[in-house]
């Protein structure tokens, strides 16, 4: 086991032993003949958050001397230890953080313990998801996806200046790249950095493609997106020049170089957090504040919303959704956005004694 009491979280393997052996059977497929784990049908991306939600618990635990690995897990979970975990937590994540948090943890110990009544912690889980506040505020923090398209080419163009290829320039084209393609095609983080060139990337017939099963969704929905003309100009320059570039630096000398997408200067598969990090670092230079990943999700439906309107049906499915309820919500966050706008602009002509232009004109020039 791990004796690092700085580490904030432990990997499944430095868990211990008895941990181990129940998340590992939690996984297998169940007897016919017996009620199935849920842990069965949870998608990796569930089981890397769920994972990493307890390994942050066991981490605690052995900071607090609390930590005995001869003992069942579920007899480590009483609510005088949850209040003290919770307490900590609040200490260095957000509200939302903390809430999914105790959730997975919940999930967790229904999955090591099905035996065990849980109701008790997956209701603390559920109150502080209820009452979570967001830190960040999402509507502040919207642009237009087109700035984020325009934001990602001017990169790419920034970057085909120069005639010979070093790390900066390579990698300023491909976070153009990644930012472009966000914009246009706004996948959910998980499956945007686990795109694999001839299994999720597809080129047939003079077109580039998308594919995706319902197996590697979060909604379980199947997904296929033909990359528009203008963004495949740009994505083969990457594939057929900077990619290489970045692929052929892999000190690993591995017999087979990576089929992912996305490169990071090594020469090997770009991490999440990598391409998180790189979004978030453009985005705050160009707009003042950073456009996280998630957020060209609610960028492209705002703009969606606010420019054009009568396809706002089209949001679920181009955000993957089950329902178009969350279509809805984006169309009225659009209508607040604009109003708000508007007025906006009304009060600072009013401050300098201008005219004030009809609403039907403000409206039009406020557009993001």
């Amino acid at each position: 086991m791990n004796s690092d009491t700085s580490r904030l979280t432990w990997p499944v393997g430095e868990w211990p032993p008895q941990d181990v052996a129940l998340w590992q059977k939690a996984k297998q497929d169940a007897n016919p003949f017996t009620k199935k784990n849920p842990a069965t049908e949870w998608k990796h991306d569930r089981r890397r958050k769920i994972e990493e939600a307890y390994g942050q618990w066991l981490a605690w635990l052995f900071k607090k001397g609390l930590l005995d690995p001869a003992v069942r897990p579920a007899l480590r979970v009483t609510e005088e230890r949850i209040e003290q975990y919770i307490a900590q937590l609040r200490l260095r994540v957000a509200p939302v953080t903390l809430a999914l948090n105790v959730c997975f943890l919940s999930a967790m110990m229904q999955t090591l313990d099905p035996t065990t009544d849980w109701r008790w912690l997956r209701k603390i889980g559920q109150h502080l998801k209820t009452t979570a506040v967001p830190i960040r505020d999402k509507r502040r923090a919207v642009v237009c996806a087109k700035d984020l398209y325009d934001l990602g080419t001017r990169l790419m163009r920034q970057s085909e200046v120069y005639s010979t290829r070093n790390r900066l320039v390579v990698t300023q084209f491909r976070d153009g790249l990644i930012i472009a393609f966000l914009a246009t095609v706004p996948l959910r983080l998980g499956n945007f950095s686990s795109i694999k060139i001839g299994t999720q990337l597809v080129y047939q017939d003079g077109r580039y493609s998308l594919i995706f099963s319902g197996a590697e969704t979060k909604t379980d929905r199947f997904i296929e997106v033909e990359i528009p003309s203008t963004l495949a100009f740009w994505l083969e320059r990457y594939l057929r020049d900077y990619r290489q570039w970045l692929v052929k630096r892999d000190k690993h000398s591995s017999a087979v170089p990576t089929r992912a997408l996305w490169v990071n200067c090594a020469g090997l598969e770009m991490s999440r957090t990598a391409i998180y990090a790189q979004i978030t670092h453009h985005t705050r230079i160009a707009f003042g504040h950073a456009v996280w990943p998630h957020l060209f999700r609610h960028c492209v439906a705002t703009s969606i919303a606010i420019e054009d309107s009568e396809h706002v049906h089209l949001v679920p499915d181009i955000l993957g959704h089950r329902t178009p309820a969350t279509a809805e919500r984006f169309y009225n966050q659009a209508s607040s956005l604009s109003a708000s706008r508007t007025y906006q602009r009304v009060i600072r002509m009013i401050r300098c004694n201008a005219s004030v232009p009809p609403p039907e004109e403000a409206d039009v020039e406020e557009s993001p």
